[in-house]
């Protein structure tokens, strides 16, 4: 019995440390929509996004240089990328993995700038 109950708590122990929890923040403008995914565990948190050019140019701006700034209560982060053909430019990791920094909250607002062909739209990304 006494093995029993330990294997037990060893693993409701085991289960709550390996927990995450898997945020998603979507928005569109005019020409975007956007899409950041933000992977928590219990001290660190994981960043990635999507960008997508809906607009009627496509053709124009593949594979130029885009530059977005992404901007929420826990910090500002910018870049550059190239579009793909298919309009995407995508992230695996906007943000160093982070430890102890602070976390993006469920109801927090994204604000994701981007830049193109001398334009400027902003998205707003709240939680799905």
């Amino acid at each position: 019995m006494k093995r029993l109950f330990a294997f037990l708590f060893i693993t409701i122990i085991l289960l709550t440390a390996c927990q995450s929890k898997t945020l998603y923040f979507e928005g569109a403008s005019q020409n975007w929509y956007g899409k950041i995914r933000v992977i928590q565990t219990e001290d660190t948190q994981e960043q990635n996004f999507t960008l997508k050019y809906e607009g009627s140019n496509l053709k124009s701006i593949t594979g130029k240089e885009i530059k977005y700034r992404i901007e929420a209560e826990s910090g500002i982060t910018e870049g550059m990328g190239t579009l793909s053909n298919g309009g995407v430019l995508q992230s695996q990791d906007f943000g160093d993995m982070c430890s102890g920094c602070a976390f993006i909250q469920q109801n927090t607002v994204i604000t994701m700038t981007v830049e193109w062909d001398e334009e400027t739209e902003s998205i707003e990304l709240k939680n799905e």
